[in-house]
């Protein structure tokens, strides 16, 4: 089992960057992870 937390920082109106970490909880060989991902959010019309 992993936890990932995930932190986002907007860069734009409908642009941010998401940074995850991954933590494990039980197992003793597994490793800390992180990712970075773009999230792009189109504009809402309305």
């Amino acid at each position: 089992m992993t936890i990932r937390p995930q932190m986002r920082l907007s860069l734009a109106d409908n642009l941010m960057v998401g940074i995850v970490s991954g933590i494990p909880i039980a197992r003793e060989n597994q490793r800390f992870s992180s990712f970075v991902r773009i999230i792009y959010e189109p504009g809402h019309r309305h």
